[in-house]
């Protein structure tokens, strides 16, 4: 009685966390079957709680288990890779090990699936939308991702995420002081509370065209790729020409932060999110999301991506004296450490902030920037009284010290320009 008693009072003093149920996969009744072809059938029993549910195969041929490496077992397919609802039956995850892994044969004893259930409040590192059906798969690391991240697939077809680990993070925001000229925001602590995904690549044209299409986006622009360049090559380049409200509010009146990540129905990110199931809140990063995804874990001194000397910026971005006037394919320069492409240079990109000449300079905690815009002829067009919103990042037609990571830009929130295009973020929480 007094058992019974106790676990009443638990539920109902105990904090919602604690209470979340916790998916789990019991290791022990993981099957592994493989035919002589070499078609292996891995089947697993999830409960508790719906999970993110992704596989390594692993081999003990010396003696201790070890993974053959994601690139390896790429062809999976089934109850993998994907949200997965608990359930006393069994799941099944299929594996043509003679495809992906030829020459290459162990006996029942030397080889072995791990199951892993990860809670929807914390997913895998990599997220792929697929932009013609809308569907959503996860990976452990980039090499698990069919086809390598770098193949044009995820620069027209799918999007790819990148998850950027911030959550209980505090960093210095901003360029010392010392760097004259190579940032114009002071350093000051911020403090994240979440995780996030931030898009691998700069949104290209040939994603926006697919988005149009199969998102029904028709009514705010069309199908046409969206860009002052029209070469062949065009929907591998980024998007641009497109302004800040077109993306979030349309015709409606929200705006950030006054209604938080709220968009308008008929806007870019309306859609999109419809498109999706409204399970992904797609939407522009803070500038705070933006610099931290950027800087990547380089001390706040970093001038520049990968580094402060100026052979990491021409290694890493498309500017004024590398691009001939012009943007590029996204990706052909090399990735910051977290696996980001193009966060300086090519185009600069949106974030959601008001531009404000005099920031907050104190410790802030999921800064969503300033609450109103400013009055200033830098921070509002004075003859309509347009909001400025902050770009970052740097385009084509930068030079080195504009280049900075730490660099602030600003726009008009309903002009568009040949030289500003965006990066897509959502929360890393799934909601199903």
């Amino acid at each position: 009685m007094k058992k019974t008693i106790f676990a009443l009072l638990l539920s109902i003093f105990a904090p919602a966390a604690v209470l979340a149920a916790i998916p789990h996969v019991d290791q022990d009744t993981v099957l592994f079957t493989q035919s002589r072809s070499r078609r292996a059938t891995i089947s697993y029993i999830l409960t508790d709680a719906p999970a993110i549910v992704t596989l390594d195969i692993q081999t003990n041929s010396a003696g201790t288990w070890v993974s053959i490496g994601a690139e390896n077992f790429i062809s999976i397919t089934g109850a993998v890779n994907r949200v997965v609802s608990p359930s006393e039956s069994r799941q099944t995850i299929h594996w043509d090990a003679r495809a992906d892994w030829p020459d290459h044969a162990f006996p029942a004893s030397d080889i072995r699936a791990v199951v892993t259930a990860w809670s929807l409040s914390s997913p895998p590192d990599y997220l792929v939308v697929d932009l013609h059906d809308g569907s959503r798969s996860f990976y452990t690391e980039e090499a698990a991702i069919p086809g390598g991240v770098t193949n044009d697939i995820y620069k027209l077809d799918k999007l790819a995420m990148r998850k950027i680990p911030a959550a209980g993070v505090t960093w210095w925001m901003g360029s010392p002081y010392y760097l004259s000229g190579f940032g114009n925001e002071d350093l000051h602590w911020v403090t994240f509370t979440n995780d996030y995904y931030m898009g691998v690549y700069e949104f290209t044209q040939g994603q926006w065209s697919n988005a149009f299409l199969n998102a029904n986006c028709a009514d705010i622009g069309g199908a046409a790729a969206r860009g002052h360049y029209r070469g062949a090559d065009r929907f591998l380049h980024p998007v641009e020409s497109i302004d800040w409200r077109t993306l979030r509010d349309c015709t409606v009146s929200l705006t950030w932060p006054d209604d938080g990540h709220q968009v308008g129905a008929q806007s870019f990110f309306g859609h999109m999110r419809a498109f999706v199931g409204n399970s992904l809140q797609f939407d522009l990063p803070t500038e705070a999301q933006w610099e931290y995804a950027a800087k990547a874990g380089e001390p706040p001194e970093t001038k520049y991506v990968g580094g402060s000397e100026a052979e990491d910026c021409y290694s890493h971005a498309w500017m004024a004296t590398n691009s001939a006037g012009t943007t590029h394919i996204v990706g052909l320069k090399l990735k910051n450490n977290w696996g980001l492409y193009d966060v300086i240079g090519n185009v600069s990109e949106w974030c959601l902030d008001y531009y404000i000449v005099d920031r907050l300079k104190g410790w802030t905690v999921d800064p969503p920037g300033a609450a109103v815009m400013g009055t200033g002829s830098e921070e509002m067009d004075v003859k309509t009284g347009v909001a400025k919103r902050c770009d970052r990042g740097g385009s084509f037609t930068f030079t080195l010290p504009q280049s900075c990571v730490s660099n602030r830009y600003r726009m008009t929130e309903t002009s568009p320009h040949e030289t500003i295009g965006f990066r897509i973020c959502c929360p890393a929480t799934i909601n199903e």
